[in-house]
């Protein structure tokens, strides 16, 4: 196991993010992804990067380990209200609810910016958020996941955020989801999903901005 920082994270070597976007998978025909396709998967999993790690590489986001350990809003919990069975405060739980909560919010705020994100891209983008939770959630000793556990993990996941994506069934999720957006716009996004908005630290394209230029693009 690597060695861990104070925040319970793996620390960082070389100044890098552990876990960097590699090839988008191909889809189920076989067929690999797009230049474009692959471009929104990078920026997709970057930006989500900027979630876990909104201070830099060797230091999680104090927030999402909460998260991994069950510690959840109630209104971001109400989003899986209809989980059968119920959702409960169990370390592949609590993995499943973080990665469809970041999923969903990357996906929003990117759609936002006017970046449409085919279903391929989504699916997987989101599975490697899930890998990348998971590999925290070991490293500090809140799980240790087998093989069979990482695969109920995923299924877990694909259904949380079946019942709770706009994209799958937007009026079953119109009350919850909405919460979301009008904490968004009112600028409290963080007390709905912490760590939300960390993101804006490294853009939309996953690098981080200097104060300045994040300033310009508020003016706009």
């Amino acid at each position: 196991m690597e060695p861990m920082n104070h925040m319970g994270a793996p620390a960082a070597q070389q100044g890098q993010h552990p876990s960097m976007c590699g090839e988008m998978p191909g889809n189920a025909e076989g067929e690999s992804a797009s230049p474009e396709e692959q471009a929104i998967y990078d920026r997709f999993v970057k930006t989500v990067m900027g979630v876990i790690y909104p201070e830099g590489p060797e230091q999680v986001s104090p927030q999402i380990m909460q998260n991994l350990q069950g510690q959840f809003d109630q209104r971001a919990q109400a989003m899986f209200a209809e989980a059968v069975p119920p959702v409960q405060a169990t370390p592949t739980d609590s993995i499943a609810q973080t990665a469809v909560l970041l999923t969903i919010a990357i996906e929003s705020a990117m759609e936002r910016s006017g970046q449409q994100i085919p279903d391929d891209v989504v699916f997987h983008a989101g599975a490697e958020v899930l890998e990348m939770l998971a590999e925290l959630a070991e490293a500090a000793g809140i799980v240790d996941l087998s093989d069979d556990e990482m695969n109920a993990v995923m299924l877990r996941a694909m259904d949380l955020y079946r019942i709770s994506s706009p994209r799958v069934d937007p009026e079953a999720l119109a009350a919850e989801f909405g919460q979301i957006i009008e904490a968004d716009r009112a600028g409290n996004m963080d007390q709905v999903l912490p760590g939300a908005t960390s993101f804006k630290g490294f853009g939309m394209q996953g690098e981080q901005q200097e104060p300045g230029e994040m300033e310009d693009e508020e003016d706009d």
